[in-house]
């Protein structure tokens, strides 16, 4: 009778930013946190829950700490709605901590139906949500927010109250963010509109009222905002050329991005002014029309694969070979957009702030440190060279690499060639904390001298990237501030 109901596992997953999940066909609900599923594209926050329909679909975290519960079970898919996760997360704990019985299984099953009437169950809070991005999404042009309290048969107060609880801003602010936001996309991508043409279209029809709350929120006005987009420049590369156009004060047009590795827009939360560039799948097919039909003044290129991509005919195309260093990346970006001097204030700027790091180090140097990527699946044991990251602590700061490290960029290891390692340090870099508190509390890794010493280095390295100067502005910066907290890199 067990096999007849077709018995299924409820798993639950602790995930950080930039972690992923390969799901079988299933039910996942997401608890806290949000993430997207990779070949969908559907974005999923806490209370919310989607049929995935073919093995190998991956879910990506992409904002902080997420749980979520896979419920192992092949379904018809119905529409389903965001739910409170305290109601989804008593069931599931439920459903999960039945017994493998016969009486268990019934009992599981009762547990997935209420789930699933649960979730089919259309709430009050939904018909608010549809109202509010129905709303949003014309950015207000047709209706004030007393119109929309009145359309859900709410006080204002009471609606903006649970406007502030669902959106975690008030609806004047969300506005106006989205406002400017949009208001960027047009400047980049239509040149010839005025000032006023765009501010009309997101719905303010003072262009003055709109410079201001453009400078406000932005720093600076929209004619400055324009200049940074001179010249035009797009960027056909798997590469993230954009930190260094972006240090030189120009923004891109059109830019790579990396959904999968990254947050919502699939670029490093330091390149937060990229907002308003089209950012297009950098690890997907490039197709050459998008550069063709963005009135470009100039492309960078580099070699994607190996082979570089077919010509343009709308704009100049200057390809940049692939370099060793990101000074000869800065210096090649800068002599295409001739501003070759800033550049170097930009060299001397960030070698300047490297010096303070390296001095932190400075008690370090003599003992041994090896550089590991703890994955969910797999312990990477890097090698000596061969990454910006790599060649930045053995090279320029100085580590001493302890004896055995690969010759190649990095190795697949197990805990046990670890021990027989056995660094005096060691950095764990890239690493989610989920997976590092999985091995923390096997017996390999309690004997590593590295842990019995206290010279563990895990700092929240996700994002770090440092072979661009905003990028390896970013890394110092969290590296100065790891080391002048921690313990381990302290005079003994």
């Amino acid at each position: 009778m067990t096999e007849a109901l077709n018995t299924f596992r409820v798993r639950k997953h602790a995930l950080q930013t930039g972690g992923q999940l390969t799901l079988r066909p299933s039910l996942i609900i997401v608890i806290q946190g949000a993430g997207i599923t990779y070949t969908e594209r559907k974005r999923l926050e806490a209370g919310e829950a989607c049929f995935v329909k073919k093995s190998g679909e991956r879910f990506i975290v992409q904002e902080g700490h997420c749980l979520l519960y896979q419920v192992e079970v092949e379904l018809t898919p119905f529409p389903i709605f965001r739910q409170p996760t305290n109601e989804l997360e008593e069931c599931l704990e439920r459903m999960q901590g039945c017994p493998e019985t016969m009486t268990g299984s019934l009992r599981q099953h009762r547990y997935l139906y209420q789930l699933l009437e649960q979730l089919s169950e259309r709430r009050h809070e939904q018909t608010f949500e549809e109202v509010t991005l129905e709303w949003l999404k014309e950015l207000g042009k047709s209706r004030t927010v007393s119109d929309l309290a009145s359309e859900l048969n709410m006080s204002l107060p009471t609606f903006s109250r649970q406007f502030k609880k669902h959106y975690d801003q008030s609806p004047k602010e969300l506005l106006h963010q989205l406002r400017m936001q949009r208001a960027k996309e047009w400047m980049i991508a239509h040149p010839d509109w005025t000032i006023a043409e765009i501010a009309e279209r997101v719905s303010i029809n003072d262009e003055f009222y709109f410079s201001r709350l453009f400078k406000k929120r932005e720093g600076l006005s929209p004619s400055q905002y324009r200049k940074r987009l001179i010249p035009r420049v797009g960027i056909w590369s798997q590469a993230l050329l954009q930190d260094h156009l972006l240090a030189l004060g120009i923004q891109p047009v059109i830019a790579p991005s990396f959904p999968t590795q990254y947050r919502s827009n699939g670029v490093p939360d330091y390149l937060s002014e990229i907002e308003g560039t089209r950012l297009y799948d950098a690890s997907a097919t490039i197709l050459p029309e998008w550069f063709e039909t963005s009135n470009l003044d100039l492309v960078l290129r580099t070699p994607i694969r190996g082979e570089l991509p077919p010509m343009l005919t709308s704009c100049p195309v200057i390809d940049i070979s692939k370099q060793t260093c990101w000074k000869d990346y800065l210096y090649a970006v800068a002599t295409a957009t001739d501003m070759l001097e800033q550049a170097t204030d930009i060299i001397n700027e960030v070698e300047t702030f490297e010096s303070v790091v390296k001095q932190q180090f400075e008690f370090n140097r003599n003992v041994t440190w090896a550089v590991i990527w703890i994955r969910d699946s797999e312990i990477r044991l890097y090698g000596r060279t061969g990454h910006t990251m790599l060649d930045f602590l053995f090279n320029e700061i100085g580590l001493r690499a302890v004896e055995g490290l690969p010759h190649t960029v990095y190795m697949t290891i197990s805990l046990e060639t670890l021990q027989q390692l056995d660094p005096d340090g060691l950095f764990i870099l890239w690493s989610q904390p989920a997976d590092v508190e999985r091995i923390r509390g096997t017996k390999e890794w309690k004997t590593l001298r590295a842990v019995r010493t206290g010279r563990i280095f895990h700092p929240d390295s996700v994002d770090w990237d440092p072979w661009g100067p905003l990028g390896r502005m970013h890394m110092l910066r969290q590296l100065h501030t790891y080391i002048s907290d921690s313990n381990c890199f302290v005079c003994p």
